[in-house]
């Protein structure tokens, strides 16, 4: 996947070197530039920017199970786990497009901050723990976009790439035990694959518009302190306004 994701990043970089050649053919593709003497001035470079609702998947039967199963670790124990694994989040898109089919797009996206609540309490024993665990997810994506327009103002698209994925987190503990009281926080990075589909909306004749996406982010959430796997996939609807320039 490493290379898979440099190689992409070298396909962007070299849009710098062939603009020129792939400017001039692409009336051919009935795709418009920003060097054309028209009313329909948008050029071959976009940029997005909008919000998502970002989820986390298979999250929330994990902690069930873990607040189901506290009787199973020891009967004395009581309490209550609780999550908050949706959340809203912000989306930056910026590309380039050879012709009206396919795309090459980088950007940025906070998708949002995830909370992690357990509460335990042992009254034989005499001992309480109360956790709170916030998670901050960021990603830059790289993707080849594919569209097919319907018409000059409708179309359809799906992506694929790769991510490089971060997440902050941060915690805190206490207790009336003994050296458990404290606070803590972990970075983790990595890269994975990325999916995307979605339409798109423009009116004729103009440089701005509007895209809705789902994206897919696989293998992205990690967290060795509050759940059982090591990765977890992530879902987003995001909705961006889009201007070509």
């Amino acid at each position: 996947m490493k290379k898979i994701f440099l190689l992409i990043i070298a396909l962007f970089l070299s849009i710098f070197i062939v603009n020129p050649s792939y400017a001039q053919q692409m009336s051919k593709y009935g795709y418009p530039t920003g060097n054309q003497n028209s009313s329909n001035t948008y050029g071959n470079w976009y940029l997005g920017v909008g919000v998502g609702y970002a989820h986390i998947i298979g999250l929330k039967s994990d902690i069930n199970q873990l607040g189901n199963n506290l009787q199973t670790i020891d009967p004395d124990l009581s309490g209550s786990i609780s999550s908050t694994i949706s959340t809203v989040g912000t989306n930056l898109d910026f590309g380039y497009s050879f012709n009206k089919f396919l795309s090459l797009q980088t950007g940025f996206d906070w998708l949002g901050n995830y909370k992690f609540k357990l509460n335990l309490d042992d009254t034989v024993h005499n001992f309480y723990i109360n956790e709170t665990v916030n998670a901050y997810i960021y990603t830059i994506p790289i993707k080849a976009v594919v569209s097919y327009p319907f018409n000059d103002g409708f179309a359809v698209f799906g992506a694929v790439g790769g991510d490089f994925w971060f997440v902050n987190e941060s915690g805190s503990v206490s207790s009336n035990i003994p050296g458990v009281n404290g606070t803590a926080s972990q970075n983790k990075t990595g890269i994975a694959p990325v999916y995307s589909i979605g339409i798109r909306l423009r009116p004729v004749k103009s440089a701005w518009g509007l895209k809705l996406e789902y994206n897919y982010f696989q293998n992205l959430f990690n967290s060795n302190q509050t759940i059982y796997k090591s990765h977890y996939n992530v879902e987003e609807l995001a909705l961006l306004g889009e201007y070509r320039f």
